[in-house]
């Protein structure tokens, strides 16, 4: 760690340059004014401003010098005086810039603890010492995916499938562990932290987490917990025990990392020069974030690298898989960081600031690689898209390239066309790496300097009035000629707007004309839509304040031209919410309880179609990560504007503020902060919050707003009530949220981030469940952030849409269902392809799980048509189940439903229990508990088993689970089996066939109860003979 002194010294020393960098750039300036000095109407203005200079030579730093260095010149007069006046408003933009560094330099930069505070941020974050991280939304650096290779690999690792490896599975293990334990209240952040320490310790050693104090800065800071890899940070942490505790967490990391980097400065240039990543994790509760930083030379880069992820569990394990793919793609960025540590860090070529690290060489069009380094960023960017300048020699300009980075698709093949007719720059390759944008290499077309012609856009170019107008036939007659050629090859550009055409012009701005006729040299830029006529479109969200000549969506046709502690407490209570608070008060998954939250989660997953809806939400995605980035002083301020935003999709005049919610059961009230009542009846419940640390658990908060709604609907809408008064409840809150639930009552901002949750109630109990992971309301280069916001608000409004139409119906009452059942399953497929309805009569109270397994009928009064029927999320071993189920060894499976969005139902025998009248079925397991009864029959039922497994080596099919738990025997009514044929043999029956299969062809899960002696590792393949080795192992513990 630097000593006081030492950090004393370094200041001292920065101080000295950049006063020397100043002086230079008065100089400059100073020389710039003097042929000026000949222009009467400038003279005052020109004293003025010497004096200025003089007083920044003297080192003078006040408000007021700034204010004179940011008063350009006024452009007038002859083409040569506005070229020398243009000359000084650069370099005096230049100068005002430096200035402003300098000034912000002296005054010492909060530590991160004030840092958090909304007020503190909020000022420091337009100064010039800002932290690249998104806040407010114009503060942004390079996405890390192009800074550093480990950010690119964790973020396509994160959403890759889970390999089936060793650490994969301790991933999953851990993913498991903080799903059933982060829920859980806790007293102390201390408490919190240390329990999500220990499960990740088979991923990140309990052993290498430590804390650490900063004194590099004016005032010191302290991260909450460092991981550490050869002796190198690598993680930094911020716990936070509940949602609503503490300042902005997201600005407090950011700034903890911006210490971190000066304190490497003096300490380790060598990482120092490689970027100093490292991964930021903020724990709110349970949610965590994980971003990256990174140190660009010039400035500390902080962002998301990954979307919000609730630590709750659910029964289909979506939520922990997504976590549990998190933590591995962690862990194997941390080995790639290590490998680094072990090197000590060596030196990578030092790199300019602001530009790509990760593409260092590009392949041609004729398939040769060619080394490539970034020089710069391009100053004037003509596109949305981060363009640079890079060179394959950096001693020969000759070989400078331009490069532009594209996330979505790129018109190639149009470039190549104009290319070639030599309209447009000439493409060299591409470089493509996986999760991160294309790199696209192409001619740099300069702009002109004092001695050499280069190039201008059209737009800057009509600026020039006398130009303009002298030249436009001949610009003209350039464009029609390119716009002929394209129609000729059915091409389109679909932003062939002035500022997307490039002129070749002279030193002194007359366009450069060649041949007989003097025509000017345009070239075509900037091809993001371009493509075959009919076969691209027009993005849904554009500027719409131009005309374009088709629709948002629509295909591009022919040639345009223009274009806490509390609910901790009553959480266990018989009036618990069940909301994954803690970990085992979970319901039925919502999207087997009604269509509306399935669609709405199958849409969510799906593409946005090219309708007017979805355009509308795309544009109000953009105005939210735009807008939501931002400080406000209020939450109503914050809030007005989210439903500003959200207006094309849901209107204005539809929502209602603070809605009293008086439940005439309960003798307390409650009060929704938004909702949402387009026909008179509530859809949405929201709760806003200015930031993330004011107000407590939003996400309790509104499941609690949800359970008074229902209480309400109860004394006055029957027919709502037996529907299930689905409604879908919105939580906006600050950045610096990291909690998991807090996000789901309200659809108002809390500012960056939004959690879309339902609510629905099952006839008994109230059940509140994230629809979609969190969504950060930050906009992103490649647009990844705004589109999934998109697809989550066109899913909304479609929802809202169906819930609508049922309200207009005045919410005829279906059957009234039992409670705790699915909803979504009214009929089945049968083994032969018939189609039969399905009623569902109540759970199967002893099942593991059993919320997955309900006891179902085609004729209810009829009890011989009574069926079992299993959910299932993913694989089921359906052939080995007809196969055993042809033998009599297993129930008869009768047929299935699957919708999409859904788990899939599995319709088969229901084995029911003995009576005292009449035979049933208990699991071995529950059998083998009575040691007489077990000991006396277990030659008859060893010999039972031995058969079914005979049976299924011959067939070469497994298992895969075969314990006494997962294999049923008929008794009598005195638990005796029941025996027949000559040999009395006992009934067997084999269930829980979700690993089933062929053998070598299924796999034991990565997760799975490693208390029980598996016959394989978890991941590799089941193979026949492994259930003969799980059933001796038991039977062998059972009667030894």
């Amino acid at each position: 760690m630097a000593s006081p002194s030492a950090a004393k010294k370094r200041k001292i020393t920065e101080t000295g340059n950049k006063n020397h960098q100043l002086i230079e750039t008065v100089t400059d300036v100073n020389a710039l004014l003097d042929p000026l000095e000949t222009i009467l109407s400038l003279r005052n203005k020109i004293k003025v401003l010497r004096v200025a200079l003089g007083d920044v030579v003297k080192k003078d730093f006040n408000e007021a010098i700034l204010k004179v260095l940011n008063q350009p010149f006024s452009v007038g007069g002859d083409q040569a005086t506005r070229a020398a006046i243009g000359y000084v408003n650069d370099k005096l933009s230049l100068l005002s810039e430096e200035y402003q560094r300098r000034l912000d330099y002296g005054k010492p930069i909060p530590p991160p603890s004030l840092y958090a505070k909304r007020s503190i941020w909020a000022d420091w974050q337009q100064k010039s010492t800002a932290i690249l991280c998104f806040r407010p939304s114009d503060k942004q650096g390079l996405p890390l995916c192009v800074l550093d290779h480990v950010f690119r690999e964790f973020q396509r690792q994160a959403r890759a499938p889970l390999p089936l490896t060793e650490d994969a599975r301790k991933a999953m293990n851990a993913a498991f562990d903080l799903c059933h334990m982060m829920p859980s209240n806790f007293d102390t952040e201390y408490d919190r932290g240390r329990v999500f320490d220990r499960c990740l310790d088979p991923i990140l050693p309990y052993s290498s987490w430590g804390e650490k104090a900063y004194t590099s800065a004016p005032k010191e800071g302290q991260a909450g917990r460092i991981y550490k890899l050869g002796g190198v940070v690598r993680i930094l942490r911020e716990d936070k025990v509940e949602i609503g505790t503490g300042d902005d967490v997201y600005m407090q990391m950011s700034r903890t990392y911006q210490l971190h980097v000066e304190n490497v400065r003096k300490e380790n240039p060598s990482l120092f020069k490689q970027g100093v990543p490292v991964f930021l994790l903020c724990v709110l509760g349970p949610m965590l974030l994980i971003c990256g930083g990174f140190h660009d030379t010039n400035s500390t880069i902080v962002e998301p690298l990954v979307e919000p992820c609730l630590m709750f569990g659910d029964c289909l394990h979506v939520r922990q898989e997504a976590l549990a793919r998190k933590l591995f793609a962690l862990k194997q960025a941390f080995d790639t960081l290590r490998s680094r540590s072990r090197s000590d860090g060596a030196t990578t070529n030092p790199h300019p600031a602001g530009v790509p690290r990760v593409y260092t060489t590009y392949t041609t069009e004729d398939n040769t690689e060619r080394s490539l380094t970034f020089l710069r960023t391009m100053e004037e960017s003509l596109s949305q898209h981060p363009l640079f300048i890079a060179a394959e020699d950096l001693l020969d300009s000759s070989t400078h390239r331009l490069v532009k980075l594209v996330g979505k698709d790129y018109g190639v093949g149009a470039h190549r066309l104009l290319a070639e007719r030599q309209f447009a720059p000439k493409l060299y390759g591409q470089k493509s790496l996986e999760s991160a944008p294309t790199a696209y290499i192409m001619e740099y077309l300069s702009p002109p300097t004092h001695t050499q012609s280069g190039w201008v856009t059209l737009f800057k170019f009509f600026k020039l009035d006398d130009l303009a107008s002298q030249y436009s036939h001949a610009i003209w007659n350039t464009l029609d000629r390119i716009l002929t050629m394209m129609e000729e090859a059915k091409v389109v550009h679909g932003d062939l707007r002035p500022n997307n055409v490039l002129l070749e012009v002279d030193s002194d701005d007359t366009p450069v004309c060649s041949g007989e006729e003097q025509e000017v040299n345009l070239r075509v830029v900037d091809f993001d839509w371009a493509g075959q006529s009919g076969e691209v479109c027009y993005p849904l969200q554009r500027n719409e304040d131009i005309t374009w000549p088709g629709d948002a969506g629509t295909p591009i046709i022919g040639m345009p031209v223009t274009l806490t502690s509390i609910w901790a407490d009553w959480q266990k209570k018989p009036t618990a919410i069940l909301c994954f608070r803690p970990s085992d008060k979970q319901g039925l998954p919502l999207c087997v309880l009604d269509n509306v939250f399935r669609e709405f989660q199958r849409q969510v997953r799906t593409p946005l179609p090219s309708t007017p809806d979805a355009r509308k939400a795309m544009n109000a995605a953009f105005d939210l990560c735009h807008a939501m980035p931002n400080n406000f002083d209020i939450e109503s301020d914050r809030g007005k504007v989210f439903d500003k935003c959200l207006d094309p999709i849901l209107p204005l005049l539809s929502w209602r503020s603070e809605v009293r919610i008086e439940a005439p059961t309960e003798l307390r009230t409650g009060q929704a902060g938004r909702t949402y009542e387009p026909n008179g009846v509530v859809l949405i419940l929201r709760e806003d919050k200015l930031e993330t640390g004011t107000g407590d658990d939003v996400y309790m908060q509104v499941s609690r707003v949800y359970q008074l709604y229902v209480e309400k609907v109860r004394g006055k809408d029957s027919s709502l009530l037996e529907q299930g008064v689905p409604v879908f409840l919105l939580c906006v809150l600050g950045r610096r949220c990291m909690s998991t639930r807090l996000l789901i009552l309200t659809r108002s901002p809390q500012g960056p981030m939004l959690l879309i949750c339902g609510g629905f109630h099952d006839g008994k109990s109230t059940i509140v469940e994230p629809l979609v992971e969190p969504c950060l309301m930050f906009g992103d280069c490649l647009h990844v952030r705004q589109e999934a916001l998109a697809r989550q608000l066109f899913a909304l409004k479609q929802a809202l849409d169906t819930l609508s139409s049922r309200s207009r119906s005045n919410g005829a009452t279906p059957n009234p269902h039992p409670a705790g059942v699915p909803r979504v399953y009214t009929t089945y497929t049968t083994e032969d392809n018939t189609e039969r309805s399905l009623t569902f009569l109540r759970p199967l109270e002893e099942s593991q799980p059993q919320y997955l397994l309900f006891i179902t009928a085609e004729d209810p009064p009829d009890s011989s048509t009574h069926k079992l029927v299993k959910l299932v999320g993913k694989g089921y071993g359906v052939t080995a189940h007809r196969l055993l189920a042809e033998r009599q060894v297993a129930p008869v499976l009768y047929g299935q439903s699957s919708l999409e969005g859904a788990p899939t139902a599995y319709i088969m025998e229901y084995l029911s229990p003995p009576t005292d009248s009449q035979s049933g079925w208990v699991t071995l397991f529950e059998f083998l508990k009575s040691k007489d009864l077990a000991t006396r029959y277990s030659h008859l039922i060893g010999t039972a088993l031995t058969r079914i497994l005979m049976m299924m080596e011959e067939a070469k099919v497994v298992h895969g689970d075969l314990r006494p738990n997962n294999v049923m025997l008929e008794v009598n009514s005195d638990k005796t089996p029941v025996c027949s044929g000559k040999e009395q043999n006992v009934n067997l029956k084999v269930i829980d066939f979700d690993w089933a299969g062929q053998s070598g062809e299924v796999c034991y899960p990565l997760q799975r109860n490693e208390d029980i002696t598996w016959p394989g590792d978890a991941g590799t393949p089941i193979i026949v003979g492994h259930d003969r080795l799980m059933v001796k192992d038991w039977w062998f513990k059972q009667f030894t």
